[in-house]
């Protein structure tokens, strides 16, 4: 048996991934609300791995902060990562939708879907054919074959669903899925960084 330890911080990175999989996997899904059920908990997820972009509090409550900050330059680190997302708009954003999400401030999150359904109505089908077939006495006939045709399928559906981010806090693709891997990305970034010192 082969035991692979990560940080507490890497699992909570993980489990947000785990929410944005799932994400992908069902957004059109046909319970409208599994999808929300998923983006609440990779919000819940991702922000509970750091409190960035605000400076640290006298009291460490968020994964990153508690595991490593008994490292040497943490602090120091801590400040500059504080500076490089102090305007990034996304960021606050996705800590004010999981503040939402948690504490359902008079709201749930921001989000809304287009959805898209396609009629599919197949045709029907047949072969046949007309040959002339001339005999050794010189005399023609006329052959002619036709297949019955093939039954008729029912009319198929399907349904796209996109969800968007209903907001004009954040810049650029508002779509939901994008928004979370852009989110992700810089999560592990940190991550990474963090894990290094």
């Amino acid at each position: 048996m082969r035991f692979i330890l990560i940080s507490n911080t890497r699992y909570k990175l993980n489990a947000a991934k785990y929410h944005l999989q799932r994400m992908r996997e069902i957004q059109s899904s046909r319970d409208y609300y599994h999808f929300k059920y998923e983006l609440d908990a990779f919000l819940s997820a991702a922000r509970s791995i750091t409190s960035l972009p605000a400076e640290r509090g006298k009291k460490d409550s968020w994964y990153l902060e508690k595991e490593f900050c008994h490292r040497p330059n943490f602090q120091k680190w801590y400040d500059k990562k504080v500076e490089e997302f102090k305007a990034d708009t996304s960021m606050h954003f996705m800590n004010d939708e999981r503040a939402n999400a948690v504490h359902y401030n008079y709201q749930s999150s921001r989000a809304r879907a287009e959805t898209m359904v396609n009629f599919t109505n197949p045709l029907t089908v047949s072969d046949s054919f007309i040959g002339t077939v001339t005999n050794i006495d010189g005399t023609t006939e006329t052959v002619s074959s036709q297949s019955d045709p093939t039954p008729e399928k029912p009319i198929e559906t399907s349904t796209e669903r996109i969800w968007f981010f209903d907001t004009d806090k954040i810049m650029g693709d508002k779509s939901v899925i994008v928004a979370c891997e852009e989110h992700i990305r810089k999560l592990e970034k940190i991550v990474d960084e963090v894990e290094r010192l």
